[in-house]
């Protein structure tokens, strides 16, 4: 597998998040994949430890940067409601009057508020990656560059990595493994999914971040998933105050996780991300809990059909990771000016096979 050549590239990325946020896989991979698209030394991080004061805090570490590319996490401003609107505003001057390209992740597509100030900030320039199919989400982000389906990246550096933890951790027959974070209506189902999990003498492994209790760390994360016989994960919003509930799931990072440690996934299918993994062939799919049920005993009881699954997906994976396909699309959305005069005529090929 060889790595994309990239040569001298006079544009710099800032890419925001929180200081307790740098320490998840999700924003250690985006940085790591932008890196090795643009060059380890365009790329800038951007820690904001305290987001009352945000604005401050952003001028601060890009003051003396040659920014071209931000890359913007609503999420990590003020919780807030007015302060969040101020701040929201102050970024989206602060980047026209310097000429910097927003770039936002609208990852929680339903948060009325996070939703239209990742619009105000990337209106006059920006663009906008999303986890769902875009022709929905226009339904509720009415914007004029949205890039998706995309899940989010995984460095070539973490991918080929991978295949020394599999090579360590044996596959525990009849361990089935969910990936992903804990919240409402995810919480609920899991506990029903357990239960009927359960009376056929199957336990259901929580592999994730638990609010209230300490990160788990990278390497053991990692093990866990490679060591399931089954992976298992929940493409569900979540619902509460300020959040309007949409019906359709989202693509999430956990889909390009599972397939990477090369096993068979059990997941939702999503409509419009065909093309990134194909129901059927790289996972196996469920529409409720009794598909969900049905879906797992088969893999346990088809070892076949799993291992058909988990080499399609992983093949998928690594064609995804090595293209690089998060940056390259966001790159041709923007007009190739990520790469400058590196620009691609397209974004990698992300057609099903």
């Amino acid at each position: 597998m060889g790595r994309r050549s990239i040569s001298a590239n006079s544009n710099k990325l800032a890419i925001d998040s929180g200081a307790v946020s740098w320490g998840f896989i999700d924003y250690q991979e985006l940085l790591a994949s932008a890196q090795e698209y643009l060059g380890p030394e365009q790329v800038a991080k951007v820690v904001i430890t305290d987001r009352e004061r945000y604005l401050r805090e952003v001028r601060a570490q890009i003051r003396d940067m040659h920014i071209t590319h931000y890359f913007y996490d609503p999420r990590s401003a003020s919780e807030r409601c007015a302060r969040s609107w101020f701040q929201a505003i102050g970024l989206a001057l602060m980047l026209a009057r310097r000429g910097i390209t927003p770039i936002a992740r609208l990852t929680d597509v339903p948060v009325r508020r996070w939703r239209a100030q990742t619009a105000l900030v990337t209106a006059a320039q920006g663009t906008c990656l999303i986890l769902m199919e875009p022709g929905r989400v226009r339904r509720w982000c009415v914007h004029r560059s949205l890039v998706g389906p995309l899940p989010m990246p995984m460095s070539l550096r973490t991918f080929e990595s991978l295949n020394e933890i599999r090579a360590a951790n044996p596959v525990e027959k009849g361990a089935v493994v969910f990936a992903g974070s804990l919240y409402e209506p995810r919480t609920s189902f899991l506990a029903e999914l357990a239960d009927r999990l359960r009376d056929h003498s199957i336990d259901l492994i929580l592999r994730t971040r638990i609010p209230g209790r300490p990160r788990t760390p990278n390497e053991e994360y990692w093990s866990g998933l490679a060591s399931a016989d089954v992976i298992f994960t929940t493409a569900d919003q979540a619902f509460g105050s300020g959040i309007d509930r949409i019906d359709e799931p989202h693509l999430i990072y956990r889909y390009l996780e599972a397939c990477a440690v090369g096993r068979p996934l059990v997941a939702q299918h999503i409509e419009g991300a065909e093309a990134l993994f194909a129901p059927g062939e790289h996972f196996a799919t469920y529409e409720d809990l009794d598909g969900a049920v049905e879906a797992i005993i088969r893999l346990l009881n088809e070892p076949e059909t799993a291992s058909r699954l988990a080499e399609a997906g992983f093949r998928r994976a690594e064609e995804i990771v090595e293209a690089n396909c998060f940056w390259r699309s966001l790159d041709h959305a923007l007009g190739g000016t990520l790469l400058g005069h590196q620009r691609e005529e397209s974004p990698p090929s992300t057609t099903s096979r």
